[in-house]
């Protein structure tokens, strides 16, 4: 008997069904889990996010990490938010020049996704070891990033 039971998931979820895919649900040490079957017989199992069964490993790695993601943007002359890359071992002395230069911030996970980890507005060093905290719950490494006002876009990278 499989702990894994067929899923009833819309969207994305549905046209992979669509194309001879089967998707299924599972929970493990409360966790939900995703495991797709490709119609060659070829399976995934994903966790927090989804991994594409059509995108390669490159795709993977670009849509899962910001820095490759912003320096693949950058190569294709699309203006990213001027970045600074931040762990638990670096000073506040930097942290601190650069809210100087930008004082309107967003903190995040380098990692994450959905936003889980992300605030928006900082602008004062006094919440910026809380904010540093929060993204670190999801990432070993945070981004500090200019504050860039007008419509939000996000993207998802769909390869095959």
């Amino acid at each position: 008997m499989s702990i894994f039971k067929k899923s009833e998931r819309g969207g994305l979820y549905a046209r992979l069904r669509e194309r001879g895919y089967i998707e299924q649900d599972a929970k493990i040490s409360g966790q939900s889990v995703i495991r797709i079957i490709a119609p060659n017989g070829r399976v995934w199992v994903t966790g927090k996010k989804m991994a594409y069964p059509m995108n390669s490993a490159f795709i993977h790695q670009i849509s899962d990490n910001k820095r490759l993601s912003y320096e693949l943007a950058s190569s294709l002359s699309i203006r990213t938010p001027k970045t600074m890359y931040v762990d638990r071992s670096m000073g506040m002395e930097e942290l601190h020049a650069f809210l100087k230069q930008y004082p309107l911030v967003v903190v995040k996970p380098l990692d994450s996704y959905k936003s889980h980890g992300v605030t928006i507005g900082v602008n004062s060093m006094d919440i910026m070891p809380q904010e540093l905290k929060h993204a670190y719950r999801e990432s070993p490494v945070a981004i500090i990033q200019e504050q860039v006002g007008g419509e939000e876009y996000r993207f998802t990278i769909l390869e095959g």
